[in-house]
């Protein structure tokens, strides 16, 4: 008989082995990210359709790709089935529905402080109540939120990851830097790190540092489309029509062999957008998203999403 040395998780499930199968989801979501971390949670879901925070689990894999119609369908459904839950997990299940499906975020904050102050050593509440003050723009406090998660789960990338991008909006980008560095030096990787490292070249004009980031998300076909878009928005920037047609036309490619149609329809609105080119659109993300801006630079206004 094989030996399963992964250690359990807390969650509520009758079965064994979609408890060993959501185990191993949050082992791969915590080491190499949601793409790795979705079949497991599938599977999961399949050997125990009652799992309610099986169902949470895929929603926040499908919610980190940018799936967020898919991630609303299994959030709905595991706050459809949170009476299988335990206590905990109904108030995380609870504020998961309120932020990403209601939009009810004031809501969703007090149940993930209801949740800390029941469970104080429990990582996840910290965490996710700093995306909420993240979603409000409240940057500071979900940065000192995320930084108690951070001490109390040293080994989640996803908290260096939120903190890399909390620091962005508060232009401490020597911090943004430092806390990449942290997660790498513990062997840790995630695209929302490479992101933000791409950001970091594209407001210093890197050329090198932007092509060393570009190479990251090439060899990662879950991951591909975004890098895509993103080079695609800086030929925008530059005015070069041609190659941010095709560059975008190439992120819509790999997103559907991705199996990410959202993220498609995104880079394919934006491509069928005119005036693409004049609008600088990695600007208005950056803008729009870190309230930032290189020096000198401006965004022209623009409706288009990254």
């Amino acid at each position: 008989m094989q030996k399963f040395d992964v250690p359990l998780e807390q969650a509520t499930t009758s079965s064994l082995e979609a408890l060993k199968a959501y185990s191993l989801g949050q082992k791969a979501h915590s080491e190499k990210g949601p793409a790795a971390a979705l079949p497991y949670d599938q599977r999961a879901i399949e050997l125990d359709p009652n799992f309610a925070m099986g169902y949470r689990a895929v929603g926040n894999d499908y919610y980190s790709l940018s799936e967020l119609g898919r991630a609303s369908e299994y959030y709905t459904k595991a706050f459809q089935l949170r009476e299988h839950a335990s206590e905990r997990e109904k108030l995380a299940i609870t504020a998961d529905y309120y932020q990403n499906v209601t939009g009810e975020l004031d809501k969703a904050a007090q149940t993930f402080q209801e949740e800390i102050e029941s469970y104080p050593r429990e990582w996840r509440g910290y965490s996710n109540l700093g995306t909420v003050y993240g979603a409000q723009g409240q940057y500071e406090k979900a940065a000192e939120i995320t930084m108690q998660a951070l001490r109390l789960a040293p080994d989640r990338v996803g908290n260096y990851a939120n903190l890399a991008n909390y620091s962005l909006p508060t232009q401490r980008f020597d911090e943004t830097r430092q806390i990449i560095h942290e997660a790498q030096a513990r062997k840790m990787d995630a695209f929302p790190l490479h992101s933000a490292l791409y950001v970091l070249a594209f407001l210093e004009v890197d050329s090198g540092a932007m092509a060393e980031q570009q190479e990251w998300f090439a060899g990662k076909p879950a991951y591909e489309n975004f890098g895509l878009a993103l080079a695609s928005d800086t030929e925008a920037y530059g005015g070069h029509l041609a190659k941010t047609r095709e560059l975008t036309k190439r992120a819509v490619d790999a997103a559907i062999r991705a199996d990410s149609k959202e993220s498609g329809a995104i880079w394919l609105r934006i491509v069928s957008y005119p005036h693409r080119p004049q609008s600088g659109h990695i600007m208005c993300y950056l803008n729009r998203t870190y309230h930032v801006l290189p020096t000198g630079r401006r965004c022209n206004p623009c409706t288009n999403p990254l």
